[in-house]
Protein backbone atom coordinates (compact mmCIF):
# COMPACT_ATOMS: atom_id res chain seq x y z
CA UNK A 1 0.00 0.00 0.00
CA UNK A 2 2.52 2.22 0.89
CA UNK A 3 4.56 2.02 -2.97
CA UNK A 4 1.27 2.70 -4.16
CA UNK A 5 1.13 5.66 -2.49
CA UNK A 6 4.69 6.88 -2.99
CA UNK A 7 4.08 5.86 -7.09
CA UNK A 8 1.22 7.91 -6.73
CA UNK A 9 2.41 10.88 -5.04
CA UNK A 10 5.82 10.73 -7.37
CA UNK A 11 3.79 11.07 -10.34
CA UNK A 12 1.64 13.95 -8.35
CA UNK A 13 4.98 15.56 -7.51
CA UNK A 14 5.89 15.38 -11.64
CA UNK A 15 2.52 16.48 -12.78
CA UNK A 16 3.12 19.86 -10.65
CA UNK A 17 6.13 20.33 -11.99
CA UNK A 18 5.27 20.51 -15.35
CA UNK A 19 2.45 22.63 -14.66
CA UNK A 20 4.67 25.06 -13.10
CA UNK A 21 7.26 24.16 -15.85
CA UNK A 22 4.17 25.29 -18.15
CA UNK A 23 3.05 27.83 -16.08
CA UNK A 24 6.27 29.96 -16.81
CA UNK A 25 6.39 29.18 -20.43
CA UNK A 26 2.70 30.87 -20.70
CA UNK A 27 3.74 33.59 -18.62
CA UNK A 28 6.56 34.47 -21.05
CA UNK A 29 4.14 34.42 -23.39
CA UNK A 30 2.03 36.80 -22.16
CA UNK A 31 4.59 39.26 -21.51
CA UNK A 32 5.74 39.07 -24.97
CA UNK A 33 2.05 38.93 -26.70
CA UNK A 34 1.48 42.14 -24.18
CA UNK A 35 4.31 44.31 -25.67
CA UNK A 36 3.15 43.23 -28.69
CA UNK A 37 -0.24 44.28 -28.06
CA UNK A 38 0.80 47.88 -26.91
CA UNK A 39 3.02 47.99 -29.73
CA UNK A 40 -0.41 47.75 -32.16
CA UNK A 41 -1.87 50.22 -29.92
CA UNK A 42 0.87 52.41 -30.34
CA UNK A 43 0.39 52.47 -34.39
CA UNK A 44 -3.21 52.48 -34.68
CA UNK A 45 -3.08 55.74 -32.72
CA UNK A 46 -0.34 56.96 -34.88
CA UNK A 47 -2.38 55.60 -38.17
CA UNK A 48 -5.51 57.42 -36.58
CA UNK A 49 -3.98 60.29 -36.52
CA UNK A 50 -2.18 60.25 -40.17
CA UNK A 51 -5.93 59.76 -41.65
CA UNK A 52 -7.53 62.50 -39.13
CA UNK A 53 -4.67 64.82 -40.76
CA UNK A 54 -4.93 63.60 -44.27
CA UNK A 55 -8.81 64.21 -44.08
CA UNK A 56 -8.36 67.61 -42.81
CA UNK A 57 -6.63 68.62 -45.84
CA UNK A 58 -9.05 68.68 -47.81
CA UNK A 59 -11.44 71.01 -45.63
CA UNK A 60 -8.38 73.28 -45.49
CA UNK A 61 -7.93 73.73 -49.35
CA UNK A 62 -11.77 74.08 -49.82
CA UNK A 63 -11.72 77.03 -46.91
CA UNK A 64 -8.75 79.08 -48.65
CA UNK A 65 -10.42 78.78 -51.92
CA UNK A 66 -13.81 79.61 -50.47
CA UNK A 67 -12.05 82.98 -48.20
CA UNK A 68 -10.43 83.71 -51.65
CA UNK A 69 -13.72 83.69 -53.69
CA UNK A 70 -15.34 85.72 -51.04
CA UNK A 71 -12.37 88.58 -51.31
CA UNK A 72 -12.11 88.30 -54.72
CA UNK A 73 -16.32 89.27 -55.13
CA UNK A 74 -16.05 92.14 -52.27
CA UNK A 75 -13.00 93.78 -54.06
CA UNK A 76 -14.89 93.35 -57.36
CA UNK A 77 -17.65 95.10 -55.35
CA UNK A 78 -16.04 97.28 -54.06
CA UNK A 79 -13.87 98.46 -56.99
CA UNK A 80 -17.30 98.95 -58.85
CA UNK A 81 -18.46 101.18 -55.96
CA UNK A 82 -15.43 103.29 -56.21
CA UNK A 83 -15.71 103.72 -60.04
CA UNK A 84 -19.34 104.53 -60.18
CA UNK A 85 -18.11 107.27 -57.02
CA UNK A 86 -15.49 108.61 -59.13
Amino acid sequence: MDELLLARIEKLEKNVEKLQDNNSVNSERLTRIEGKVDELSRNVERLTKQIDDLLSQPKQRWDIVSAASITAIVSAAVAFFVGKII
